[in-house]
C-alpha cells in the first residue's frame, strides 16, 4: 500500500510504487510464469537450475531482500537525471551480496532488475557508447517534475563502501577491512569552500549552453534537464558542496548537473560577491584575454568559453562596473615540483617553474627521446603525467598510441632518467618501499595535518550468465601488488593537497579550487601566487619525505633511506616563481 502522508517526496512516491508493482508481480506469479518471465528477451536462459533456486527464493523471502530492492529503485529513480548502464546497476547491487559465490551474486541481482522491468518500473535502450559499442541503458518508467530532479541532482544513492575484500580474487573472501580516517578537525576548511557563493552569467551561458550540455553529457535527456536548470539559476546566487580525498586529502567538488571540476562549464560560473577591478587587477584580467586572443585559431572548446566569458567581464571592468570573473592560476609541472621539494633539488626546479627562470620541462623529457621528432609536446605530456604517478608501460604509453604515436618503454624511462634523474630515483624508491613492506593499507599524516589511508585497490573481471545474457562482473578489492604505484601517486598527490590547504585555510578572499589549480578574483591573484610560494617554501624546510616513509618503515630506517635521497642544493629563498 501506498503512503497517504501528504509529506511523502515524490522520489519516495516512485520507490513505493515500483515496490508495490514488484511485490505484486512475486505474490500473483507461480515460479514456472516467473521463469518465463526470465526469458523474455528471446534467448535461452542459461543456468536453468541456479535461476529457478533464486526466483524461488525471492517469492519465499522476500523480506529477506528488501534493501536490496529498496536501493535498486533509487538508483533507478537517479536514471530520470542521470545516466545508468544497465551493467552498471547489476554490478553495484552485486556487490552488496556479502558470503555469496560471485556468479550468484550477478544472477540475484539480474533477476531483481529484470522483474523490476517486467513490472513497467523502467525500460532499456541500447545506445553506443563514445567507445563506439552498443550499451543497454536504463530509462525511468515515470516522469520526473523538474523540482524532483532539482533534488536528486544534489544527492547521491552511491552505498558507502567501508569494508572491501582484502585481496583480489575470483573466490569468495570472508575477511572485510574497515578503512577510515578521522579529520573533523579539517572540516572548517570545506565549511569555507562551501559558503562561497556563485552565479551562473546570463551571456555566457545563453551563447554555449547546448554546446556545454553536450561536452558534459553524451545522453540527450541530461542534456535537456542540464539546459532547464542552467536557466533557472540565472539570477540566483548558489553554493558548491567540497569533499576529501581519503588517500590524500584532495578537495573534490560534489555535483552531478553543475560541479567545479566542469572543465569549460568553470567560465559560465562567476563569484557572486562582483568588486571592481584594482589597477593590478585590471592589469591581469587584460593580460589573460590577450594571451588567448593571441592564438584565437588554435583555441579548444574550453579556451573559446573562457576567452568570452573573460572579454565580457573585461569590457565591464574597464567601463568602472564591479565583475566577479574568476581568474585560475595553475601550478606549473606540479609533480615534478614536489619531487624536488621532497629531495631538496634545484637542478630540476628550473624545469617545473619553482625558480626564477624557466625551462620547457616537457620540452626537456621530448629531446632526450630518440624519436623525439616525431612525438608532440602534448603526447610527451599525457605520457609524462601516469608514469610520474608510478604507471608501468600500458598506462604510459597508451594515451601516446591513442593519438597516432609510438613509443617504447624501455626508451622512456630511459629518457626520464636522463632529464629528471632525482624524479626518477625518487619513483623507483618509493615502488621498491611498498614492494619491500607489503600492506594492504598505509596510513600516514600530511604537512596540512590531514590524515589520509592509502589502500591498493585492483579490478578483478569475471563474465557471468545471467537472464540479461553475459554480464561482466568488476569489482575493486585490495591488492598489495597495486600498493606501489598507489603509494607514489600517493606522495605527489598528498603534497598538491597539502599545499592546497595551505593557500585556502589562510585565503581572506573566495577562492575556486580545482586540486592544484587556484581561482580567484583578478584583485587576488598576486595573494594567490605569494600564498602558494610560502606554501611551497614552507614545506621545503620540512621532513615531508622522511614522515611519509616514516608511517611505512619506521623513523629510524626511514631516517637512513631517504638521507640518501636528499640532494639539499634547493633553498627556500629560490622559490620564487612556482607558478604559470
Amino acid at each position: 500500500m501506498l503512503s497517504n502522508n501528504t509529506q511523502i517526496n515524490e522520489a519516495n512516491v516512485i520507490n513505493e510504487l515500483m515496490t508495490a508493482k514488484y511485490n505484486e508481480l512475486l505474490n500473483s506469479s507461480t515460479v514456472d510464469q516467473l521463469m518465463d518471465m526470465l526469458t523474455d528477451e528471446g534467448h535461452t536462459l542459461a543456468n536453468v537450475e541456479e535461476h529457478e533456486l533464486i526466483v524461488t527464493s525471492l517469492k519465499d523471502d522476500m523480506e529477506v531482500y528488501s534493501k536490496l530492492l529498496e536501493m535498486t529503485t533509487k538508483r533507478i529513480v537517479m536514471s530520470g537525471i542521470r545516466q545508468l548502464p544497465l551493467l552498471v546497476l547489476v554490478n553495484i547491487l552485486a556487490e552488496t551480496l556479502h558470503g555469496r559465490k560471485f556468479s550468484n551474486r550477478m544472477r540475484i541481482a539480474a533477476t531483481i532488475v529484470r522483474f523490476l522491468e517486467v513490472s513497467d518500473a523502467f525500460h532499456i535502450v541500447v545506445i553506443t557508447n563514445k567507445d563506439g559499442h552498443d550499451e543497454r541503458i536504463i530509462t525511468l518508467g515515470y516522469t520526473l517534475s523538474q523540482a524532483i530532479q532539482i533534488e536528486l541532482s544534489t544527492k547521491q544513492y552511491n552505498r558507502t563502501l567501508s569494508e572491501v575484500p582484502r585481496t583480489a580474487s575470483g573466490k569468495t573472501v570472508g575477511h572485510n577491512k574497515k578503512i577510515k580516517a578521522d579529520n573533523t578537525h579539517m572540516l572548517p576548511l570545506l565549511d569555507k569552500l562551501n559558503s562561497t557563493g556563485y552565479t551562473l552569467d546570463a551571456r555566457v551561458w545563453e551563447k554555449f549552453k547546448y554546446e556545454l550540455a553536450a561536452y558534459r553529457f553524451e545522453d540527450m535527456e541530461i542534456q535537456k534537464t542540464m539546459v532547464t536548470e542552467g536557466d533557472k539559476l540565472i539570477g540566483k546566487v548558489f553554493y558548491f558542496s567540497h569533499k576529501f580525498g581519503d588517500d590524500n586529502g584532495r578537495i573534490y567538488c560534489e555535483g552531478d548537473l553543475f560541479t567545479l571540476h566542469g572543465g569549460a562549464l568553470n567560465y559560465v560560473f562567476k563569484f557572486a560577491d562582483k568588486r571592481t577591478p584594482s589597477t593590478k587587477g585590471l592589469a591581469r584580467l587584460r593580460t589573460k584575454v590577450a594571451e588567448l586572443e593571441s592564438e584565437l585559431d588554435t583555441l579548444s572548446f574550453k579556451e573559446r568559453v573562457e576567452y568570452y566569458s573573460l572579454s565580457l567581464d573585461l569590457i565591464d571592468a574597464e567601463a568602472g562596473k564591479p565583475i566577479g570573473t574568476i581568474l585560475h592560476v595553475d601550478a606549473k609541472l606540479s609533480g615534478l615540483q614536489h619531487q624536488c621539494i621532497a629531495t631538496r633539488n634545484k637542478s630540476e626546479a628550473v624545469y617545473c617553474g619553482l625558480l626564477s627562470t624557466l625551462k620547457d620541462g616537457y620540452g626537456h623529457l621530448k629531446s632526450k627521446l630518440s624519436n623525439g621528432a616525431d612525438l608532440s609536446r602534448q603526447q610527451v605530456k599525457d605520457a609524462y603525467n601516469p608514469y610520474q604517478y608510478g604507471a608501468g608501460r600500458e598506462s604510459t604509453c597508451e594515451p601516446v598510441l591513442e593519438t597516432g604515436g609510438k613509443l617504447d618503454f624501455k626508451e622512456w624511462e630511459k629518457a626520464y632518467q636522463k632529464s629528471f634523474p632525482n624524479a626518477f630515483k625518487l619513483r623507483a624508491f618509493l615502488l621498491s618501499t611498498a614492494k619491500s613492506y607489503k600492506a594492504d593499507v598505509f596510513r600516514y599524516t600530511t604537512a596540512s595535518g590531514f590524515n589520509a589511508v592509502i589502500t591498493a585497490l585492483g579490478t578483478e573481471i569475471d563474465y557471468v550468465v545471467t537472464c540479461y545474457g553475459k554480464l561482466k562482473y568488476e569489482r575493486k578489492e585490495i591488492d598489495a601488488k597495486h600498493m606501489g604505484v598507489k603509494l607514489v601517486a600517493a606522495f605527489s598527490h598528498m603534497l598538491d593537497a597539502s599545499a592546497l590547504h595551505y593557500v585556502a585555510s589562510r585565503a581572506n578572499f573566495d577562492l575556486h579550487l580545482i586540486h592544484d589549480s587556484f581561482g580567484a578574483h583578478p584583485n587576488d591573484v598576486d595573494k594567490v601566487e605569494y600564498l602558494y610560494i610560502s606554501a611551497l617554501q614552507e614545506h621545503l624546510v620540512r621532513p615531508i619525505l622522511k614522515d611519509f616513509i616514516s608511517h611505512i618503515v619506521g623513523d629510524k630506517v626511514a631516517e637512513v633511506n631517504v638521507s640518501r635521497m636528499l640532494d639539499n642544493t634547493l633553498t627556500p629563498s629560490d622559490i620564487v616563481n612556482g607558478l604559470y
